[in-house]
């Protein structure tokens, strides 16, 4: 146990190293191009991961409107981020802070620049794009399928590993622009 826990622990700071490194133009290490994943820790560990990968499509995403002051990150639904989210809070992406909303409600979306979906609320993904219908809203998921069903990046555990796809053509259609180099490390491109 012990050494799978300090394994566990060496992955999970390389992971934050390597996504650190993205963000400065870095090749990911744990991220390899090729297949665009990185090894999933379990339970809670899980979703700070995630939350990196957050920050990340943050960085490598463009908004038509970005001279808004703040970067709106919403979490929709029960948060499974928890004090990982907290901790990127006032983060810099590009020069805006990053800040984080949670809500349960619909209605609560306005002014969100990026949109978490929880698994309990993805059976709400209609209301969701209704809502932001014809703004710059960038959509991210982790539940299966949601790619298909429009959201423009989807999270995804494969086994041990966790990876995503993208929706290129709802993020056009939203006016959010995605980097080519996020692009490679995707898993699935739909056009």
């Amino acid at each position: 146990m012990g050494s799978r826990h300090h394994a566990f622990k060496t992955l999970r700071a390389g992971a934050s190293r390597a996504l650190a490194g993205l963000l400065c133009g870095i090749s990911l290490a744990v991220l390899p191009a090729a297949a665009g994943f990185a090894q999933a820790p379990e339970g809670d560990d899980e979703y700070s991961l995630k939350a990196a990968f957050l920050i990340n499509f943050a960085s490598f995403a463009t908004w038509p409107d970005s001279h808004r002051p703040a970067l709106h990150l919403c979490i929709y639904g029960e948060d499974p981020f928890g004090a990982h989210l907290d901790a990127l809070e006032q983060r810099t992406v590009g020069t805006r802070p990053l800040q984080i909303r949670r809500t349960l409600r619909v209605d609560g979306l306005g002014g969100c620049d990026m949109v978490f979906i929880t698994r309990s609320m993805i059976g709400n993904l209609n209301r969701v794009q209704d809502r932001i219908d014809g703004l710059p809203v960038l959509t991210i998921a982790d539940s299966p399928g949601a790619m298909q069903r429009g959201v423009m990046l989807n999270i995804e555990t494969l086994g041990n590993r966790i990876g995503f796809s993208v929706n290129l053509a709802a993020a056009r259609n939203h006016g959010v622009g995605l980097s080519a180099r996020l692009l490679k490390l995707a898993s699935e491109i739909q056009q």
